[in-house]
């Protein structure tokens, strides 16, 4: 009878040319430089948080009575975050949009100024 063999060989070898389990130059802290480095060149900036800032006005068909809220949500999506009775519409009045971070926390930003029509031109 033939003895058992009790060592394991593999039988192909790792496209480095070494047998299996060697170390392949894209293992450890070389693939984790080059991770950090590609994704930080894909976005060096930070985060940008722009957000669009509407008035609404709420009109209530019953009582006939208007108010203006001034939200993140547009008229769509308010009814769905806030009570509005079934008696009620919404309108858009104005919209604009807030370049700066607030994280939902601050004030929103004011309207932009906007040049008044028909004034009158001044100069020669």
């Amino acid at each position: 009878m033939n003895p058992v063999s009790t060592t394991f060989k593999r039988p192909h070898k790792s496209p480095w040319g070494r047998a299996w389990p060697a170390a392949s130059p894209f293992t450890g802290g070389l693939l984790c430089v080059f991770f950090f480095f590609s994704l930080m060149s894909v976005n060096p900036e930070p985060a940008h948080g722009e957000h669009r800032v509407f008035t609404l006005t709420i009109t209530d068909a019953g009582t006939g009575t208007q108010r203006e809220v001034r939200t993140t949500l547009d008229h769509l999506q308010y009814p769905q975050y806030r009570y509005v009775r079934p008696s009620e519409t919404i309108e858009i009045k104005d919209t604009w949009m807030c370049y700066e971070r607030n994280d939902h926390t601050g004030r929103l930003c004011d309207p932009p100024e906007r040049p008044v029509e028909n004034a009158p031109l001044v100069g020669p």
